[in-house]
């Protein structure tokens, strides 16, 4: 069964039209790593993945039971 979407107002819109915020820069810088380290990094990031994926799938299970 599909789901009718609803348009909610965003709470930020109202606030970002009474004070702008200024421009944002972003800057990109390629990260030089040995096979050591490229090797370390993923499995740090690969843990953080999990853990976040963990966090987030308990918390909406107990929204559920809410």
């Amino acid at each position: 069964m599909a789901r009718k979407r609803t348009k909610h107002t965003d709470s930020r819109q109202e606030t970002d039209k009474q004070s702008p915020r200024p421009p944002t820069f972003l800057l990109e810088l390629p990260l030089v790593v040995d096979e050591g380290q490229a090797k370390r990094l993923r499995a740090h990031l690969e843990v953080g993945r999990q853990l976040y994926n963990a966090l987030l799938s308990e918390g909406q299970r107990c929204l559920r039971r809410m």
